[in-house]
């Protein structure tokens, strides 16, 4: 009886080893995931994108090379980027398709993008998907042909979306913006935010509250510097507000993200001798702090993008060259340790999006003219970071092996 007894506890030790183990290698392998390709064709590709429906899927969008023009393709993931579906190619025409934007609201996806000709004229096209990317609309001519279209960013709530870009047909680069009501079947005719006889460009857009917050960069006094501007339903833009404090140097690449509560601001800000990320929390159009906080410090940093869900925030960047991403967990009172995503080498904006569980990154790898997407580069999980959970597998398996031995010893 007592053999019979102790084998048993034997084997039910065993299996804890052998299950904290396949944890602990689970979860490894789930933090190294990252770097997938996303167009299998194997043709130059750049300016990928990614959201995250509230199905709990994952739609990227690029565009790339199919010997004859760029296209901007799209492709699905229903389980959170294991596997993936065909590419589909939403462009078309003998035109280059640039600079897609995707945003997602429920199961409500839109993509847009630039379709350009051989003069650098470019017209803004968006298209939808009302079952998360499984299929889309026809392409729908969002702007006519303009000069200098660039830029293009997407923000949506319910069944509205703002769709926002740089055009430059006034003669200097200007925000423009067009927005939907009805899921994409329709979008209103483009205006301009800020009519300025000073170069605006560089939007970025965000809805909260059904209002669409829009952030951009202008040329101030002396330098670039940042601005923030709203707007509810049928009312006017409202007046800009300045975010950059220090108008001696350049303020840049504006990136916008909002939680229920408050709306965040990132850009590149350059000093005498490095550029960091200028970060600051905004709350009823106002900024909470009296000055933006610098992060990134320590080297050169540029192209912020900022995602955010409840308290977390991350936000990814671009320093010497690599692909970063640093994570804050109090809606950006505190923030973690950079941490370094793609190789070096990369021309790409990194792109980040937050998900159910995890991140969702991509860039475009300049050495070999790749797309990818990384699941999970911080290794975190909503309430848990990777390091806490890699340890808690750990444990399991040391518990295990604990027990097989003390059962060895005492026979039970």
């Amino acid at each position: 009886m007592k053999t019979i007894q102790a084998t048993a506890l034997r084997t039910t030790w065993m299996r804890w080893v052998v299950l904290g183990i396949v944890a602990c290698g689970a979860l490894c392998a789930h933090a190294q995931e990252g770097g997938m390709l996303l167009d299998p064709s194997g043709n130059p590709a750049m300016d990928a994108v990614v959201t995250a429906p509230g199905t709990g899927g994952l739609i990227a969008a690029w565009s790339a090379y199919d010997g004859s023009w760029f296209r901007v393709k799209a492709r699905v993931s229903n389980d959170g980027g294991q596997a993936w579906n065909d590419p589909v190619q939403l462009s078309s025409g003998e035109l280059d398709a640039y600079y897609p934007a995707i945003v997602s609201e429920g199961g409500m996806a839109y993509i847009a993008w630039a379709d350009t000709d051989g003069a650098k004229y470019g017209q803004v096209m968006a298209c939808a998907s009302s079952d998360s990317g499984a299929t889309w609309s026809a392409p729908y001519a969002v702007s006519d042909s303009a000069p200098g279209v660039s830029h293009l960013r997407l923000a949506a709530q319910g069944a509205t979306a703002w769709l926002v870009w740089t055009d430059c047909s006034s003669g200097v680069s200007n925000v423009m913006a067009a927005s939907t009501t009805n899921s994409g079947a329709s979008w209103s005719s483009p205006q301009a935010v800020a009519a300025s006889a000073k170069p605006c460009r560089y939007p970025s857009v965000a809805m909260k509250g059904g209002a669409a917050h829009l952030v951009w960069e202008q040329w101030g006094a002396q330098a670039p510097e940042i601005a923030y501007a709203s707007k509810t339903g049928n009312d006017a833009w409202t007046t800009p507000v300045l975010l950059s404090a220090d108008d001696r140097w350049a303020s840049e690449s504006p990136t916008i993200a909002a939680n229920a509560e408050d709306l965040f601001v990132a850009w590149r800000q350059d000093s005498a001798d490095v550029s960091v990320i200028s970060f600051t929390r905004l709350r009823n159009g106002q900024p909470l702090w009296d000055m933006p906080v610098a992060l990134a410090a320590g080297a050169s940093s540029s192209y912020p993008e900022l995602a955010a869900t409840g308290q977390r925030i991350v936000l990814a960047y671009e320093r010497e060259g690599q692909a970063m991403l640093l994570e804050s967990l109090d809606a950006g009172d505190a923030w973690g340790e950079s941490q370094a995503v793609s190789e070096s080498g990369w021309n790409g904006l990194a792109r980040i999006c937050l998900g159910p569980v995890y991140y969702y990154m991509t860039w475009t790898q300049e050495a070999d003219g790749t797309v990818r997407l990384a699941v999970d580069p911080m290794g975190a999980t909503p309430d848990m970071p990777a390091a806490a959970v890699a340890g808690a597998a750990l444990l399991l398996a040391l518990m295990g092996a604990l027990g097989w031995r003390f059962s060895r010893q005492t026979g039970r």
